[in-house]
């Protein structure tokens, strides 16, 4: 279901009730992000009937576009993309042509991090990722997880200007927490590598 949720702000929350697999988050994300939505939060809740329930925060790129004529468009490529059968290629194509042309100045001065803190959870490896904003920012984030197997729990997203601090409490596909050392180095070298390309 989609709603509006505060009038003012153009605040719109999309829930999303299916059933989990691997890679759920980040074709939703790819979906919100092809329809010009900059997401604002995420909450994830897994069940125990195999079943998942994503909420999304998000707000219009384009103020005066959106709203009910645009719902169903959305809703319906939801229902198209969150199909267990259909892969992220065709997702990952259309977002690719949507940032490639995306740039940051040469002498754009950004420090980017990436921190895997596995002392402050019981459960959950918690990754910081610091970086420029951007359209599609997240997605490739979420992709990168899905490449190394890795579910997002939950997800924290906050933008400070043209800066953007993005929070997950991530596990293993089997629960267990990122604790390998040689697959947190991969990860890292692929998120820096996303990142350098825009510039």
């Amino acid at each position: 279901t989609i709603d509006k949720e505060n009038s003012e702000d153009d605040i719109i929350r999309i829930i999303i009730y299916t059933y989990n697999y691997p890679g759920i988050f980040n074709k939703s994300v790819g979906v919100l992000t092809l329809n010009n939505l900059t997401i604002l939060s995420a909450e994830i809740y897994s069940n125990n009937d195999g079943t998942i329930v994503n909420i999304f925060y998000a707000r219009p790129v384009y103020k005066d576009e959106y709203f009910s004529e645009k719902f169903k468009k959305i809703e319906k490529e939801l229902k198209k993309y969150l199909n267990y059968k259909i892969g992220n290629e065709e997702l990952t194509k259309l977002l690719s042509n949507k940032v490639k042309n995306i740039k940051f100045p040469a002498h754009f001065n950004f420090i980017n991090k990436i921190n895997f803190n596995n002392q402050d959870s019981v459960f959950f490896t918690i990754v910081e990722i610091v970086a420029p904003d951007y359209p599609g920012l997240l997605y490739e984030i979420s992709d990168v997880f899905f490449k190394y197997n890795i579910e997002i729990h939950s997800a924290r997203i906050i933008t400070q200007g043209i800066r953007a601090i993005d929070t997950f409490y991530v596990t293993d596909i089997n629960g267990n927490k990122i604790l390998d050392k040689n697959l947190q180095e991969k990860i890292k070298e692929e998120f820096f590598y996303i990142i350098e390309e825009k510039f």
